[in-house]
């Protein structure tokens, strides 16, 4: 079984809207690679994909909102991120409608996802974070 990424203190930005809607991305993933390692039923698999899916555009879009308002100066960067995530899963949802349940889309799923998600969130979100705190937000 793939180990679960977990929430912890590494991962907090420091804004409250934000770190929730990582935790809850977190939890998603989660409970996706669960299903992937159990191999349970396509159907089952793709509605987790179609749902991270959809709360990714739903959390990314926050993110992008906030930019906006307050001016980010790294904005079209940070988006551009967004958008090959969500071009990289798109890829990955396509593949496992294709193949199913293989060891090769754990792994991707694994690195696609997971490990781009955690890294997103230290790097680029705690930019985010810290440049939403010197505007006096929480």
């Amino acid at each position: 079984m793939i180990t679960p990424w977990q929430w912890n203190t590494k991962l907090a930005t420091g804004n409250d809207e934000i770190d929730g809607q990582h935790k809850e991305l977190l939890a998603r993933v989660n409970h996706l690679m669960e299903a992937v390692s159990q191999g349970n039923k396509k159907e089952a698999v793709a509605d987790t994909f179609r749902f991270l899916e959809t709360y990714a555009v739903i959390h990314f879009a926050s993110e992008e909102n906030l930019q906006q308002k307050y001016g980010y100066p790294e904005y079209i960067y940070h988006k551009c991120l967004h958008q090959d995530f969500i071009t990289n899963l798109q890829n990955l949802i396509k593949k496992f409608g294709r193949e199913g349940v293989t060891p090769e889309i754990s792994m991707e799923l694994s690195k696609t996802v997971c490990e781009w998600l955690v890294e997103h969130i230290c790097l680029e979100d705690k930019k985010l974070a810290d440049f939403l705190k010197a505007k006096g937000l929480k």
